[in-house]
């Protein structure tokens, strides 16, 4: 079969031109130049005297060889062999006075093996040479000898019996012959049922969790952008709200304000024989009142108060958030926002151990997102935590893959997040494993007692969108998240899940008892609300980072307002 590769076309090529300047030297010394008269005499007579000519034919067999055999090694070793008894014979045949001496070959013979194996001996050996090198010419050379083979005849195919008292074992014995027939078709159609039938359990990606080595250059404080200075009167709305009261028949007294960033809280104490329902049902006449949404809770202090909307929102920036976080012990420090009192709110992710966020579009869920993640990378190395991002929208985390947080670069394929989800159970298990031969029972025991690169990092999963994901026909996605949101916690592996549909069959049963940590944004409705948090009241928040932060500690929930940090902040971040 002709080979068409360029290599083997310009060595071919290149043989035919020497093999034809061969002939051309031999033929005319005088007339080849410098170059072929220095061949000529001190190359072709010396090595092979009168069986000079025979280096020309050597080449051009060699172009051929090249060209149509695929046993390169084989067939030029052959024509070597050939080559050489063939010359020493026909110098031994035509020595004249013209070339008295004995060619190189013949030279090395006699110095050689006649001296070890005698005269006879060198005739053998050249028999053998020429015998070796056309076996090696013809071996292997594609001839089908089983062709000349007489053929075998076959075996008459047997008849089926004309009486068959049970039809079933008539059809067993019909799939049997037809088996028997051809067994190697129905192997192989086996084998590709088995194939195609195979799950994609064993795919996965890979997790870069190894020692991040380089040097990690940790942002100033500085280096993000400072709270304004700026005066705010609180309690303008005061005596509106007793006049609405007064007016509906209600007693209550009036209590200090307490200001915060997006809302202001007016303390009230219900009057003698005045009922906590009666008050709650007036939120709406309230929000008439006051011409904005108005929510009746408890504060931190536990003081029955009525937050309002301020007339003029102020933006809490992230930087102000650091400056007054007070938690330094925590595992995994998150910085959350700041309550109506305009004190800081944190919390330790590690002692969560999972977060729910959910809220509209324009709720600030994005931001808040980056919030917590800058907040970690803020006071923690990458050896301490790493960061697996899902974004099926393709426009959120994108910045984040500079980062040398990132276990993984953002997914944005819903197919490769169903195999990451697979990939994180995967090392949880190994986790586990590990875990259990070091006799530790979580990753915090486990790092204190090894050394600093046999330590485990951290991994927070943070998948925005999460309906897309659990909605796409993938049924183990869900079963995932809530494998890692029952399990995980111990072996340093958390998740935040983000949605703007906070449906039921989104937050199932399942995710809402294993994910303890709530945020409702600003939803469309006091279902959707229900259905985040379990209460009402996430319908009535102004959006824009306006938030109800619930946990297994703070269960009646707390109002926050959210921080913004810019994308130039963020880049802060990136080594």
């Amino acid at each position: 079969m002709l080979t068409k590769s360029p290599a083997r076309i310009a060595i071919s090529f290149f043989c035919i031109l020497i093999g034809i300047f061969s002939m051309l030297t031999i033929r005319m010394p005088s007339d080849t130049g410098l170059i072929g008269q220095t061949f000529y005499s001190y190359f072709l007579i010396p090595v092979l005297g009168h069986g000079a000519f025979l280096f020309s034919y050597f080449l051009f067999t060699c172009a051929v060889t090249v060209i149509f055999s695929d046993k390169l090694q084989l067939r030029i070793s052959g024509i070597l062999l050939i080559l050489f008894p063939v010359a020493i014979w026909i110098d031994n045949a035509y020595i004249t006075e013209l070339f008295p001496a004995k060619n190189l070959i013949n030279r090395f013979v006699d110095a050689t093996f006649k001296v070890l194996i005698g005269q006879a001996g060198v005739r053998l050996l050249e028999i053998l040479s020429l015998a070796g090198g056309c076996f090696l010419l013809v071996y292997k050379s594609g001839i089908d000898l089983s062709k000349f083979k007489p053929k075998k005849k076959k075996p008459p195919r047997k008849k089926p019996k004309p009486v068959v008292e049970d039809p079933e074992e008539e059809e067993e014995e019909l799939e049997e012959e037809e088996l028997d027939l051809k067994p190697a078709k129905a192997v192989k159609e086996k084998t590709i049922a088995v194939k195609q039938e195979e799950p994609k359990a064993s795919e996965s990606i890979d997790l870069n969790l190894k020692p991040y080595r380089k040097r990690f250059k940790k942002p100033e404080i500085t280096d993000f952008e400072k709270q304004p200075a700026d005066s705010v009167s609180y309690g303008e709305k005061k005596d509106k709200i007793k006049d609405v009261f007064a007016s509906l028949g209600v007693s209550v007294k009036m209590g200090s304000v307490i200001g915060g960033p997006s809302v202001e809280q007016y303390e009230i104490t219900p009057g003698k024989g005045v009922k906590l329902s009666q008050i709650k049902k007036l939120e709406d006449d309230l929000s008439l009142a006051l011409k904005s949404k108005v929510l009746i809770t408890f504060n931190t202090q536990g003081a029955l108060c009525i937050e309002a909307p301020m007339a003029k929102r102020r933006t809490v920036f992230f930087r102000r958030l650091l400056e007054t976080a007070e938690d330094k012990e925590a595992k995994l420090p998150v910085v959350l926002g700041v309550n109506a009192s305009y004190e800081t709110f944190s919390f330790d992710l590690a002692e969560l151990p999972h977060m729910l966020i959910a809220g509209t579009t324009g709720s600030g869920k994005s931001i808040l997102v980056k919030t917590l993640l800058a907040s970690i990378m803020y006071n923690l190395t990458p050896n301490d935590v790493r960061l697996v991002l899902v974004d099926p929208k393709r426009v959120d985390f994108g910045i984040f893959n500079a980062s040398p947080f990132m276990a993984h670069k953002v997914i944005t394929d819903i197919e490769v997040a169903s195999v990451a989800l697979r990939t994180l159970v995967g090392e949880m298990e190994k986790r586990y494993d590990i875990l259990e031969k070091d006799n530790t029972s979580n990753i915090a025991f486990y790092n204190k007692s090894v050394r600093a690169d046999k330590k485990m990092p951290y991994i927070i999963a943070v998948i925005d969108e999460f309906a897309d994901l659990v909605m796409a026909d993938k049924s183990d996605i869900g079963d995932n998240i809530i494998r890692i949101a029952q399990k995980a916690r111990a072996c340093g592996i958390h998740l935040i899940l983000a949605t703007q549909r906070p449906s039921a069959e989104v937050i199932s049963g399942l995710i809402k008892a294993n994910v303890p940590g709530k945020i409702a944004l600003s939803v469309s409705s006091a279902i959707n609300s229900k259905i985040i948090i379990d209460r009402t009241g996430a319908e009535k928040l102004l959006g824009k980072g306006d938030m109800i932060y619930i946990s297994p500690e703070i269960k009646d929930g707390i109002r926050l307002q959210g921080a913004y940090i810019s994308d130039e902040e963020i880049m802060k971040f990136m080594n």
